[in-house]
């Protein structure tokens, strides 16, 4: 990688970003930039900052702290980077702010949360950034899921939105570690927790990617990768996922639609009491009786 990469720029101001953002430890670092900066050698580059807020608690408390300290980023960055401009962006009809837009010369990177999406299946860890993006990018240390949460969310945004960004870290895990135990409970969770059916996730409408490929992709990784190997990432995710769960997972799932889980299905105590979970559970509890034995229906024969 050198300085002639369209997405240099962007990178560089990204890792000068993440130590500012490490100095609040609320969050912990996902998404693409968490597994080539830090748990990979940096195979691709990536441009974004996604954060999750680790606490548990209520909604409008945990917006009040994302919010001030997301504010205190921005404020950080200014003082440290004084060329930068700082543009917040709040949920809709609100004040509370759950995205930043961070401009220095002609790199723009974005920090970004979910208000919904708040805490960890399992616990993050301090990590630094890996010794070839130190090399060229310079130093970075910053609280980051761990692997499990890191990839059971990659894996669901490569069945949801398909980028071929999350199709190439996908396949670098089918490659190398495969889908343990853990990740694969991580995944439950995060299958739960998602706004869309578990049945459209697991069996999803197959996107044409070849746009997004040459205008959002190119580029950003070290070897070049065709958009057919991708492809075949996906196909070959898919049936990975569908022979992944066993009877006992299955049940699960089912209990979970009918609203009667078994909560020690799971490893760990708090699954209950993450945000997404709680509201899934909710909405679950508003559907007729008809509509959700339709829906379980579904979702045995998945």
């Amino acid at each position: 990688m050198d300085n002639k990469n369209p997405y240099f720029r962007q990178v560089e101001l990204l890792v000068r970003i993440l130590p500012l953002v490490g100095e609040h430890p609320c969050f912990a670092l996902k998404g693409g930039t968490a597994i080539n900066l830090f748990y990979r050698n940096m195979p691709r580059l990536s441009v974004d900052i996604d954060l999750v807020y680790v606490p548990i608690g209520e909604r409008a408390p945990s917006l009040d702290t994302m919010t001030r300290n997301l504010k205190g980023i921005g404020d950080t960055v200014i003082a440290r980077i004084p060329s930068a401009k700082i543009t917040y962006s709040s949920l809709n009809h609100t004040d509370y702010i759950n995205r930043l837009f961070i401009e220095a010369g002609r790199a723009v990177v974005k920090v970004e949360l979910s208000p919904v999406l708040r805490g960890t299946v399992f616990e993050p860890t301090v990590m630094r950034i890996t010794k070839a993006a130190e090399e060229i990018f310079g130093f970075a240390e910053i609280p980051v899921v761990s692997f499990e949460d890191l990839f059971a969310g990659k894996i669901m945004a490569a069945l949801d939105r398909q980028h071929p960004r999350d199709l190439y870290d996908i396949k670098g895990l089918l490659e190398g570690e495969g889908i343990s135990a853990r990740m694969k409970e991580a995944f439950i969770v995060y299958l739960l927790s998602h706004n869309r059916r578990i049945v459209e996730i697991l069996n999803p409408n197959l996107l044409d990617i070849k746009q997004t490929y040459e205008t959002d992709f190119v580029g950003m990784t070290t070897d070049p990768i065709a958009l057919t190997d991708l492809m075949e990432t996906r196909a070959e995710l898919i049936r990975i996922v569908h022979a992944l769960f066993d009877v006992r997972d299955k049940q699960f799932l089912i209990d979970f639609k009918e609203g009667h889980p078994d909560w020690s299905y799971f490893s760990v105590p708090h699954i209950q009491d993450l945000p997404a979970i709680k509201w899934k559970m909710h909405n679950l509890g508003q559907i007729d009786a008809i509509q959700r034995r339709l829906m379980v229906d579904k979702l045995r024969i998945c």
